[in-house]
């Protein structure tokens, strides 16, 4: 019985890891651009940092997350 149910969630991990490796595969420049666009404003969206460095940061961030 507990043979039959680690094999199945065996069987569940190898099939949740290929899907998430041909996501990363096929769709890595999609992701690396939604995650360019989002972590800038996550880290630099804070109070304290709006000033003229600010804007030149974040600028300086999105445009790396092109390359």
């Amino acid at each position: 019985m507990f043979d039959m149910i680690s094999y199945r969630l065996f069987e569940v991990c190898l099939l949740a890891l290929s899907n998430l490796y041909l996501l990363t595969f096929y769709h890595a420049s999609t992701l690396s651009f939604i995650t360019g666009l989002i972590a800038p404003s996550i880290y630099f969206d804070k109070p304290e940092k709006m000033n003229k460095a600010h804007y030149c940061d974040a600028l300086l961030s999105f445009s790396l997350s092109w390359v």
